[in-house]
């Protein structure tokens, strides 16, 4: 079939209906999905018979992809991304606000938004990849579980006990990174970093290598970390390359951290990135 005469893309949205979005729609989503070469609706401009729920599922059904913008935390919009995602369509979801993703669903792409021009950009990179890949789940891509001994920091805050931190105000975490997907990773397709505030500085003054803060990979190798300071006034350190993740694999590696603090818990964040995104696993280091 000639490319000129082919069907575009079919991207079905999900979102309230009130006035305040309608610009985000139109202007936002819709032009985007136009300009990349997608057909987009939402079930509002249809015309149909029968209920809206069976159309929405008809659609859902038809769809190439789901845009669904989460903000304000609609009823409505939650229970239809959730039988997008139990019918296995690949889904972007939207939001003005981080926390109107419940932790069970921020490793599913999503983009974060305060005005159109910003949604604008970003939608326009997951609208392409989808229409590129359209058998290919993204959600796939972050399927990345971090465990620390057996507890899995996948999902809210987790509090990491007092007996990983030593007598040499240090905190020495037994981290497990699990590739839980049927998609192979190679050392170069994703990137692991630690991100925590300034009140660790203290430690990272000294030139002594068992002074600052390291990463052990597994192997009997001590690589010395390289600190960045971050624009909010956190710091991260980049976690060294692993070896080949393959479906279901595992790999350990041990994170050291020194500290000389007073307060009572300070938070961490071990990030994920890939060219899909990233996803965050929050850690709360109790001091003794």
């Amino acid at each position: 079939m000639p490319e000129s005469t082919k069907p575009k893309p079919f991207c079905f949205v999900l979102m309230p209906f009130a006035e305040t979005f309608t610009d985000i729609y139109n202007l936002g989503i819709k032009e985007t999905c136009e300009q990349s070469g997608a057909y987009c609706e939402r079930v509002d401009e249809q015309v149909y018979q029968g209920n809206i729920l069976d159309r929405v599922y008809n659609q859902i059904a038809k769809a190439d992809f789901i845009i669904a913008d989460m903000t304000g935390k609609n009823a409505n919009v939650f229970y239809e991304v959730g039988y997008a995602h139990a019918v296995g369509k690949s889904t972007i979801l939207l939001t003005q606000n981080n926390d109107d993703i419940p932790f069970d669903l921020k490793h599913f792409p999503h983009v974060v938004y305060n005005n159109i021009t910003a949604l604008k950009a970003e939608l326009k990179k997951w609208v392409e990849w989808n229409i590129q890949n359209p058998k290919i789940k993204i959600e796939n891509k972050l399927s990345v579980e971090i465990y620390c001994k057996d507890i899995n920091l996948s999902g809210e805050a987790v509090h990491i006990d007092k007996k990983y931190a030593t007598d040499y105000y240090q905190y020495a975490l037994p981290l497990t990174i699990h590739n839980n997907s049927t998609e192979t990773f190679n050392s170069n397709d994703f990137k692991i970093a630690c991100i925590f505030s300034e009140k660790f500085r203290a430690g990272f003054f000294l030139n002594s290598v068992d002074e600052i803060p390291y990463i052990r990979n597994g192997s009997s190798t001590v690589t010395p970390a390289r600190i960045t300071a971050l624009p909010d006034g956190n710091q991260s350190i980049n976690f060294p390359a692993f070896e080949t993740l393959y479906p279901y694999d595992y790999a350990p590696c041990l994170l050291y951290l020194n500290y000389d603090l007073t307060a009572a818990t300070e938070k961490i964040i071990i990030r994920l990135y890939t060219s899909f995104g990233t996803r965050d696993y929050t850690c709360l280091l109790d001091f003794p």
